[in-house]
């Protein structure tokens, strides 16, 4: 988990408006995992709301077992990947995949197919292309976009 010690106003900022460095989804990769559960920040929407909740209940009446081919519904094939600050991977196997760290990934990456991705230096953003698909569209330094 994340304690701030100043304000942090200015992430809020950048995901609004038409010149926003950053999409209204935005996570943090750490050093297994390509999403922490422990700072994120969603855009919020009752019925997205309702819907992770179904998503949340149809894993759960899946049992205990967690497929790290599918994961919480998306099977991640080449060129598509997660990447988190140690390591790169195409299955559901990441540190926390099959807890709210996956959950979060499969949201804003594959449902909402709209999110920022902060890892140490680096910022990706992906988004649907043309097809429905999830591409990176943008790949820019954390100085770039936070300054320094």
């Amino acid at each position: 988990d994340i304690l701030p010690l100043q304000s942090i106003d200015y992430i809020f900022k950048n995901s609004v408006g038409p010149n926003a460095t950053l999409q209204e989804n935005v996570v943090i990769a750490y050093h297994l995992e390509p999403s922490n559960g422990g700072f994120f920040m969603l855009k919020p929407d009752k019925e997205d709301y309702q819907e992770i909740k179904k998503l949340i209940a149809k894993r759960e009446n899946e049992g205990y077992h967690f497929n790290e081919t599918i994961g919480f519904g998306h099977i991640i094939t080449p060129p598509d990947y997660w990447e988190s600050l140690k390591k790169k991977g195409n299955l559901w196997s990441f540190y926390g995949a099959f807890t709210d760290q996956g959950l979060l990934y499969h949201w804003t990456k594959y449902a909402k197919k709209k999110v920022t991705v902060v890892a140490g230096t680096f910022v990706q953003t992906w988004m649907a292309n043309e097809n429905g698909d999830t591409v990176m569209i943008r790949e820019e330094s954390t100085e770039a976009v936070f300054g320094d």
